[in-house]
């Protein structure tokens, strides 16, 4: 019986655990004796991954004057966390590409996702944030729990989305009425089980309401602004029908001129698209 989101992460397996290469990555980067050449040395022993974060080091997400031609270089200027989040990005949409397109569609709620990491990622350069990459990733998984649901629980997923169908209200409180929890908390739940930062987790749980976030709600509604942005804009879709409402207090949060969103969403459209094919090429 699943009684809380807890529960349903328990009941995991082909998910339940992330890539090798991240948990190395990230193990080196903690640890005191290692250097960047060890850290590229991993990243070089899965040519995929070393293509795709090459290529995406010289995108327009970064728009260095210089070619980076090498992981080691690629390490040296984006830096080590920051390029560790990447690598954290580019491994979770692998974990998710068995899932049946007649569940969810897939390509769809990616592109959902990755646009909400990439004006999340500006919200954040706005805000001069210090690892811009780390508000991309939250994007990119503020929304992972719903696919926890839609391959555990369809026949119950299914009935949430009725329910928001009929009762006209978002799909979160949709689930929080037939589940007693929503997407949020079980993708906080998936990321504790992947031992990701305390910070991560919060920001992800109070997604649709910041305020409510004790420690993290500066990143919350970094997230929360991003994924409403987003909805707006009708870049792909994780599940819900209508713009959901903005937290006036997660908006004052960021502290940004109503101005900035005109130029945020410039970028966006500037880099979506090969963002999109960076991240998905042979994904989805």
């Amino acid at each position: 019986m699943i009684n809380n989101a807890r529960d349903l992460v328990k009941n995991l397996d082909s998910i339940a655990s992330l890539p090798s290469v991240f948990t190395r990555i990230d193990k080196l980067i903690n640890d005191s004796g290692s250097n960047l050449v060890d850290i590229a040395n991993v990243i070089s022993e899965d040519p995929g991954l070393s293509i795709r974060l090459l290529k995406i080091a010289n995108s327009a997400m970064f728009n260095f004057s210089a070619e980076i031609d090498s992981i080691t270089r690629a390490v040296a200027v984006i830096g080590t966390r920051q390029l560790r989040d990447l690598v954290l990005a580019t491994q979770v949409i692998s974990l998710f590409k068995h899932i049946d397109s007649s569940i969810v569609d897939m390509h769809s709620f990616w592109k959902h996702s990755i646009a909400t990491g990439i004006l999340a990622r500006l919200l954040a350069s706005y805000r001069r944030e210090s690892n811009i990459e780390y508000y991309y990733l939250l994007g990119l998984l503020h929304d992972i729990g719903r696919l926890v649901m839609f391959v555990e629980q369809p026949a119950l997923t299914a009935k949430a989305i009725s329910h928001r169908i009929d009762n006209n209200i978002t799909l979160h409180d949709a689930e929080l009425s037939i589940f007693g929890f929503d997407h949020s908390a079980v993708g906080s739940e998936l990321m504790h089980s992947w031992d990701l930062s305390r910070p991560m987790c919060e920001a992800v749980c109070y997604h649709h309401r910041p305020s409510l976030s004790l420690n993290y709600s500066k990143d919350a509604a970094i997230i929360h602004v991003a994924d409403i942005m987003v909805n707006a804009l009708n870049f792909g879709c994780s599940g819900e029908s209508d713009i959901p409402p903005l937290e006036d207090a997660a908006w004052k949060m960021l502290d940004l001129s109503p101005y900035v969103l005109t130029e945020v969403v410039d970028h966006l459209d500037k880099q979506y698209n090969e963002v999109i094919n960076l991240f998905l090429d042979d994904e989805s």
